[in-house]
């Protein structure tokens, strides 16, 4: 996928210009509500639900407007337009590779640091537009040489200093951690922060697959194999165990029954660290030595390492432009992108590429543009937490707020999933009358289900909207999931 793909068709741009009234009356909309949170497969759950009027900011209709709930993945818009109002659809991430000290008859008196500001798709190869991991190091090993550098005396260093020591939120649940999509967001990544963990499967359910191995290799990693074998078809209920830097980690739950390999994925323990170790690796096998280890800059500073302060740059890789990337994390819920970008617009716009650094240009941003943060709470970028708390009229006023804004419209409209036709929304509504009018960021975690969007009405006006339901049984969540489907479906009939 690229970024041209993604484009929006220009029949889709909207405008401001001379808006007819609402099509669809606002007792229509109410009707839809009310018959959805009466519904049995709602009972015993908390329902906040807003539709607003781009053009009027009215509210058409709504339940429990003002109740905050876990918004699940729907806190993503939040993330994904901050990032672009304040950054711009063409700002891009730089990795620079360093060396600090003199090279003297192609021996470098000190050390190669690869230093990070917080690129999330640094040698992702997950999509198109973007170098994988090989090709992103040889690229590097190839800077290097250029340089006539035959002889490495010092470090070669992952420096992730340019945010904070927080890669993750300390509300994540603990068998959230040590999953691929709970990675958190370093200053220095690579690889999506993940690996693969590869398990032999075996034909008796009951039984233990066999752990076969982890790629990329991580040094250091040591992974206890608790996982069952449950029935074919079962799919991956596995957990791997472990918090960042900790590379003693523990695998529960189950994988299917079967005679193949079974694949899952897993954050890494320390990415500034991995990134440095495989280009350590990589410099040797090009026949190019290399006297100390690899080691995050963090690790080093405790040792009273202070360098040479005699750093070039000889290197640098630029990632794809941010339009790009708020694309791919609301198409396909890109954790780490949205954790990324929080710490991102806190670094540029508060001089802090942490949490709360983000948190308060974000807070900023939208409190300038006359939206009120009381009563909520935002705890991550990507909606990971079940601490974070918002309402579904903050979501569908600041939806609202980027529908009027000639800006940000059409380019944040082109990333969110499409009913029928799109990322986490492909399989959802198809062949229905939201083809081609409803686009939204789904939300789901345990007991959570979210949608917050757009909706195109049959004379071109537009609404937006927050749909959010917590506390839901696990028996019931493909019924609840079904009934916000038929709700969606109504603000564009």
């Amino acid at each position: 996928m690229t970024a041209t793909t993604l484009l929006l068709p220009m029949l889709l741009v909207y405008s401001l210009g001379q808006p007819a009234p609402v099509s669809t009356p606002p007792s229509t909309f109410s009707q839809a509500i009310e018959s959805f949170t009466s519904d049995p497969a709602l009972r015993g759950t908390r329902v906040s639900v807003s539709v607003v009027d781009v053009k009027t900011n009215t509210l058409l209709a709504g339940y429990k407007s003002d109740e905050a709930l876990i918004p699940a993945s729907s806190l993503k818009v939040v993330t994904t337009a901050s990032a672009l109002a304040l950054l711009g659809e063409n700002f891009r991430y730089r990795t620079d590779l360093l060396i600090d000290g003199a090279v003297e008859n192609g021996v470098l008196r000190g050390d190669v640091i690869l230093f990070g500001s917080g690129d999330p798709t640094l040698g992702s190869g997950q999509w198109d537009a973007v170098p994988d991991m090989d090709a992103v190091l040889d690229a590097f090993v190839a800077a290097i040489q250029r340089e006539g550098i035959q002889q490495i005396d010092g470090y070669v260093i992952g420096d992730a200093s340019f945010f904070g020591n927080d890669p993750t939120a300390p509300s994540w649940e603990e068998k959230d951690m040590g999953n691929y999509y709970a990675c958190g967001a370093w200053g220095l990544n690579l690889n999506e922060n993940l690996c693969r963990v590869h398990f032999r499967q075996q034909a008796r359910v009951g039984g233990k697959p066999i752990l076969e191995g982890v790629e990329p290799v991580v040094p250091g990693l040591k992974l206890d194999n608790r996982v069952s074998l449950a029935g074919r078809n079962t799919g991956d209920e596995a957990y791997i165990h472990g918090k960042p830097r900790q590379y003693n980690r523990y695998i529960t739950g189950t994988i299917p029954a079967g005679n193949g390999r079974f694949t899952i994925k897993g954050s890494l323990p320390d990415p500034p660290a991995f990134a440095a170790h495989h280009l350590r690796e990589r410099l040797i096998a090009r026949g190019i030595t290399v006297g100390k280890k690899a080691v995050n800059k963090e690790e080093l500073l405790l040792t009273g390492y202070a360098g040479q302060n005699a750093k070039k740059r000889i290197h640098r890789i630029e990632s794809p432009i941010l339009r790009g990337i708020i694309t791919e994390a609301n198409l396909y819920s890109n954790n780490l992108y949205c954790e990324a970008l929080l710490r991102t617009v806190g670094r540029m716009k508060q001089g802090q590429g942490t949490r709360a650094g983000g948190q308060k240009a974000i807070r900023q941003l939208w409190e300038g543009r006359g939206l009120s943060f009381q009563g909520m709470a935002i705890e991550d970028g990507s909606g990971l937490s079940k601490m974070n708390r918002v309402s579904s009229r903050f979501l569908a006023s600041v939806m609202r707020k980027v529908a009027v804004d000639d800006q940000l419209f059409s380019t944040f409209l082109a990333s969110l999933p499409k009913a029928g036709q799109s990322g986490t929304l492909s399989n959802r509504l198809r062949n229905t009358a939201a083809v081609g009018k409803l686009w939204a960021k789904s939300g789901a975690i345990e007991g959570v289900r979210s949608y917050t969007g757009f909706a195109r009405l049959d004379n071109g006006n537009w609404i937006s909207f927050s749909v959010l339901v917590n506390n839901i049984p696990e028996e019931r969540e493909n019924a609840v999931r079904s009934k916000m489907d038929q709700l969606m479906l109504a603000f564009c009939e």
